[in-house]
């Protein structure tokens, strides 16, 4: 009976200790997936990130190519605007520069008739004012009764510039003597072109038409809205007795007789 016993100890003793390694086994074993089960999930978790990572990549790129498109198609387009601008300045440079040089001769040597190219300009004047300056329509132009076309013409240049631009512009004029009917249509045309640019490029712009001597000076000065002097250019003019500078032209012998400053 006692070796009988004995052998069952022996059993249980060894079952005993199989079973504690059994269950050390199985701890290491449940670490071990513990550990797998973690890495594989920091794996996904990686990969994941590493997807919407790329995933915002392609969008930024993809906003990126867009925008570079519209940059591209703006240039475009400023490259297009430019070159009508540039054409359309030289079509108004030629325009300006044909009548600077009718208006020359006109100063010269009277060959053409002065009254009557200046008699259509203050028409086109005229039509300026009903269609840019008049309250009504149907009001009758201050030229029609001017002691001073020239200086009438000018202020309703000015007004209508004030309409269209949407700026301050100012007109400052001393005409102590008579101007030729070649000199009023250079001097009116001189004008106008100066302000197209001035009253474009700055916030206040002043337009001064005055007597020096004999000559006649017609000067465009503009400042932005800091109150600094913006630049201009000075007119593409032929050869004549029209001197240009920068924003100034200064038309020599236009003034040949006195009379009275108008009120």
């Amino acid at each position: 009976m006692l070796p009988a016993l004995i052998v069952l100890a022996l059993v249980a003793a060894i079952l005993l200790v199989a079973l504690v390694q059994a269950r050390r086994d199985l701890a290491s074993r449940t670490r071990q997936l513990t550990a797998s089960a973690s890495a594989r999930a920091t794996v996904e978790a990686e990969r994941d990130l590493a997807r919407a990572q790329e995933a915002d990549a392609l969008e930024q790129a993809a906003t990126a190519r867009e925008a570079a498109a519209a940059a591209e198609a703006r240039s475009h387009a400023a490259d297009a605007a430019r070159a009508r601008a540039e054409a359309a300045s030289a079509e108004a440079v030629a325009s300006l520069a044909e009548a600077a040089t009718l208006a020359a001769r006109l100063i010269d040597d009277g060959a053409a008739d002065p009254a009557a190219l200046w008699a259509l300009e203050r028409s086109r004047t005229e039509r300026t004012w009903r269609h840019s300056v008049a309250a009504v329509q149907g009001d009758p132009s201050p030229l029609a009764a001017a002691l001073h076309p020239l200086w009438t013409a000018l202020e309703i240049e000015v007004a209508a510039v004030r309409e269209e631009v949407g700026a301050v512009v100012d007109l400052d004029v001393d005409l102590p003597g008579t101007v030729t009917p070649g000199a009023s249509l250079a001097t009116l045309r001189v004008a106008q072109e100066l302000l197209a640019t001035a009253a474009r490029k700055g916030e206040v712009t002043t337009l001064r038409v005055a007597a020096d001597g004999d000559d006649l000076v017609v000067e465009a000065s503009s400042v932005d809205a800091d109150g600094q002097p913006v630049p201009l250019s000075a007119l593409v003019l032929p050869p004549s007795r029209l001197d240009a500078e920068p924003g100034v032209v200064r038309l020599r012998g236009a003034l040949v007789a006195p009379l009275a400053r108008p009120a």
